[in-house]
C-alpha cells in the first residue's frame, strides 16, 4: 500500500474556522491538526465537505497550567472528492488550523495515534520516537510549542513544516 501527501490548506482567527481544501488527487485521508490558545477543551467539531471528522485518540492534548492545545481529526472513508469546505466548531478562542489530504492505493485508511505528553515540565530540546511495526505509512505531528518564535522550531529530519502559526495573548 503506497501513501502519499497530497495537498494543505491553512485558517486562523479568534471565530469559528471555515476555508475551503482543494485536493490535487482522489483523497483517502483528511487529517486536521488544530492549535488553540485556550488551556480548555473547546473544538466541539470538526467537518471535511459535510462529513464529520473523528477526534484523534489522546485529542485535545491540553497544556495545563501553559494557555494552548492541541486537536487532532481524521476522515478516512467515504470523503467526498474535489474542492471541500472544512468547518472548525471552537467558537471564539484563537486558533490555527491545518487540513491535510493524502492519497493511497487503497479504499480506505485508518489511523494509528500516539501522545508522548511532553510539556513545559520536559526538557528543553524534547524528542520522541515513534515505532511504525513495519507499517507503511505517512505521519502528522501537532504542537503548541509555548514559545513566540516559531521559526526557531526545526521539523523532524525528511519532514516539512506544513503551518507555523503563533497568537498573542492580551
Amino acid at each position: 500500500m503506497a501513501i502519499a501527501y497530497d495537498a494543505k490548506s491553512t485558517k486562523a482567527g479568534s471565530s469559528n474556522l471555515t476555508w475551503t481544501h482543494t485536493p490535487v488527487g482522489t483523497p483517502k485521508a483528511i487529517i486536521v491538526c488544530v492549535g488553540t490558545a485556550q488551556a480548555s477543551d473547546v473544538v466541539t467539531s470538526v467537518t471535511y465537505g459535510g462529513e464529520a471528522m473523528t477526534e484523534i485518540t489522546g485529542s485535545p492534548r491540553i497544556r495545563t497550567g501553559e494557555a494552548s492545545s492541541c486537536y487532532a481529526y481524521f476522515l478516512g472513508a467515504n470523503i467526498p472528492t474535489g474542492a471541500q469546505t472544512v468547518v472548525v466548531t471552537k467558537g471564539s478562542t484563537l486558533a490555527g488550523a491545518i487540513c491535510i489530504s493524502l492519497t493511497a492505493t487503497v479504499d480506505t485508511t485508518e489511523i494509528v495515534a500516539t501522545d508522548d505528553s511532553i510539556d513545559s515540565a520536559s526538557l528543553e530540546n524534547p524528542s520522541s520516537e515513534m515505532s511504525l511495526a513495519g507499517a507503511t505509512c505517512w505521519a502528522a505531528e501537532c504542537f503548541m510549542p509555548g514559545q513566540d518564535a516559531v521559526a526557531s522550531i526545526t521539523p523532524t529530519a525528511g519532514w516539512t513544516s506544513g503551518l507555523e502559526f503563533w497568537y498573542v495573548l492580551l
